[in-house]
């Protein structure tokens, strides 16, 4: 048994139940749960650590589990989440505080 064993267990039963339509304690269904807004940041105080790989996985894991995913890369000086993921933004989110967009 590893560290990860007992996360890999919740998700599995976190699949089973989104598959099954309900939740393990039976007050809220799968569809319910799906509705709610979940936040997971990612941070270091030191750079060149991952974590941009490791957003953009667990990005990706998310999706294809059905849920929708927005990153939101709030390095302002060197973000690169859209290197990972080969797009190409027209905007910043300068642009949008400075009410330029």
């Amino acid at each position: 048994m590893d560290q990860a064993a007992n996360l890999r267990e919740k998700m599995r039963a976190e699949e089973t139940n989104r598959v099954l339509g309900h939740a393990g304690d039976g007050n809220v269904t799968s569809s319910m749960a799906s509705k709610c807004p979940k936040a997971i940041a990612i941070s270091s105080g030191k750079g060149g650590v991952g974590k941009t790989n490791v957003v953009g996985n667990l990005a990706v894991a998310c999706q294809r589990m059905g849920k929708k995913v927005l990153i939101f890369d709030a390095d302002l000086g060197l973000a690169n989440i859209d290197i990972i993921f080969g797009i190409h933004p027209t905007h910043t989110i300068e642009e949008v505080i400075k009410g330029e967009k």
